[in-house]
C-alpha cells in the first residue's frame, strides 16, 4: 500500500470523484462526493426500479439487505439491528419521540452537539417536561479521560440519557466513546452517539463500542448518495424505541427484525440510494479504512503546521492528538471583515469551507476537512486565499 504522502497516488482518486475541477473542495464534513463507480451503481439501480416500479420494489428487498450486511460488516453491527434511515437528523428524531422517559428525566449532552440534534431533543422536551444539561468541553481537550471524567462528574440521579457525538461536528473533537457507552451503562443510563461523522472517517466497531442507539451517516465520510444513513438500537432496547410513523411493516411476516419491520417501511420511496451504498462500502474497503484514517490525520498536521508557520495567533479548537481528533481541523483566528470571508473564498478563488460565529463568543470558528483525495496543494491554495482576503491576519 502506498504512503500517507504518496502524492500521486492519493491525488489519483479526486479523478475517481466527479467534483468540478476548478473547485477546492474542503468540505467533506457537510457533504461528501460520490466516486463515480458509485453514483454510476446507484443511476443505475434508479433505471431498474423505473423499468417496472411495482416488480422492482420487492426485488429491491434483496439489494437493499445485501447493502446493509456489506454496511453492517464495514461498521461493526449485525444488520438486524439497524436501519436504513434518510440522514442523521431523521434517525435522531425517531429516538427522540419514540423514547419513552417519565417527566423530570434528564438528558446530559454536551456543547459540541449538532444543531439540527439540539432543536428535536430541546422540542421534544419540552413537550414531555424532560431537562437538557450540557457539560462545556474543552476545546481542545487534555485527553480522552478528561472527557469521561466531566462525564461522571455530571450524572446526576435524574439522568436517564447520554446524548454525545462520537465526533463532533464543530471541532471535530473523537470522543472515547466505549468508554462512554461503559460509563452509561453501569450509571445505569441509554447512551446515544452522534456518529455522523464516523463511518469513512475513522475505524468504527459498533459492536466493541456497545452503545444503546448509535446513528451513522454514510452521504459524508463514506461518501455514499446522499440521503443514506442509518440507526442502531442495541437487541436488548430495540422494544423501547417506539416507531412515530407506522407503516407495512407494523404486519409484515415474522422472520424479519424489529428495527427493520418498524423503521423501514415507510412507504414508497426510490431505494436505489440505499441499495447504493454497498459500492461506496467496497470503494473505500479497496483503498483501506486505516489508511484513510492516517492519510486525513496526515493533511490535518500539514495543516495545523502551515497555520502556525503563516499566523501565529492562530488558536485550535481541534487536539492536535490523533486520539481525539481525525480529518477535521476547526480553529479561529482573528482577521477582518470575518463575516464575508467564507463568501469572498467561494466566489473569488472557488474554495469551499465552512464557518461561523461562535456561540457565545465574538470568535469566528473556521472548519477544514481534509479528507482521503485532497492535497496539501488544497490546502496551500486556501491558506494564500486567506491571507490574500485578510493580509492584516
Amino acid at each position: 500500500m502506498p504512503e500517507i504522502d504518496d502524492e500521486k497516488y492519493w491525488s489519483g482518486f479526486r479523478q475517481a470523484l466527479m467534483l468540478d475541477p476548478t473547485v477546492t473542495y474542503l468540505n467533506n464534513g457537510s457533504l461528501g462526493p460520490c466516486p463515480r463507480v458509485v453514483f454510476e451503481t446507484v443511476t443505475g439501480y434508479m433505471a431498474r426500479f423505473q423499468s417496472q416500479p411495482f416488480y422492482q420494489q420487492r426485488e429491491f428487498l434483496s439489494l437493499i439487505r445485501a447493502s446493509k450486511e456489506n454496511l453492517g460488516a464495514y461498521v461493526g453491527a449485525d444488520p438486524d439491528d439497524f436501519a436504513m434511515v434518510m440522514n442523521l437528523t431523521i434517525g435522531m428524531n425517531m429516538v427522540v419521540h419514540g423514547l419513552e422517559l417519565e417527566p423530570g428525566a434528564e438528558i446530559l449532552s454536551t456543547d459540541q452537539e449538532y444543531g439540527a440534534v439540539n432543536n428535536c431533543w430541546a422540542y421534544v422536551a419540552e413537550q414531555k417536561g424532560w431537562t437538557i444539561r450540557r457539560v462545556s468541553l474543552p476545546a481542545p481537550p487534555e485527553s480522552p479521560e478528561q472527557i469521561v471524567e466531566l462525564i461522571a462528574e455530571n450524572i446526576t440521579p435524574q439522568t436517564r440519557v447520554l446524548l454525545i457525538s462520537h465526533i463532533s461536528c464543530q471541532t471535530g473533537l473523537i470522543t472515547p466513546a466505549k468508554a462512554l457507552a461503559t460509563l452509561a451503562r453501569e450509571r445505569g443510563i441509554l447512551s446515544i452517539f452522534d456518529g455522523a461523522h464516523v463511518p469513512g472517517m475513522i475505524p468504527l466497531d459498533i459492536q466493541d463500542i456497545d452503545p444503546d442507539f448509535y446513528i451513522g451517516n454514510c452521504h459524508k465520510w463514506l461518501m455514499a448518495p446522499v440521503g443514506t444513513a442509518f440507526l442502531y438500537a442495541r437487541p436488548d432496547v430495540q422494544e423501547q424505541l417506539k416507531p412515530s410513523t407506522i407503516g407495512w411493516g407494523l404486519s409484515r411476516e415474522t422472520g424479519t427484525s424489529y428495527m427493520h419491520r418498524l423503521f423501514e417501511y415507510l412507504g414508497s420511496r426510490d431505494p436505489s440510494p440505499f441499495a447504493g451504498v454497498g459500492a461506496a462500502v467496497d470503494f473505500q474497503r479497496d483503498i483501506g479504512i486505516d489508511h484513510i484514517a492516517a492519510r486525513g490525520r496526515h493533511l490535518s498536521a500539514y495543516l495545523r503546521r502551515a497555520l502556525q508557520q503563516r499566523w501565529l495567533d492562530v488558536q485550535f479548537l481541534s487536539a492536535a492528538d490523533p486520539a481525539l481528533s481525525g480529518s477535521i481541523t476547526a480553529f479561529t483566528l482573528p482577521l477582518s471583515d470575518e463575516k464575508n470571508i467564507l463568501k469572498m473564498l467561494w466566489d473569488t478563488y472557488r474554495i469551499q469551507i465552512i464557518g461561523g460565529k461562535m456561540k457565545d463568543s465574538n470568535r469566528f470558528r473556521y472548519r477544514i476537512s481534509t479528507h482521503y483525495y485532497n492535497t496539501p496543494d488544497d490546502i496551500d491554495r486556501f491558506l494564500d486565499a486567506l491571507h490574500e482576503i485578510s493580509p492584516s491576519g
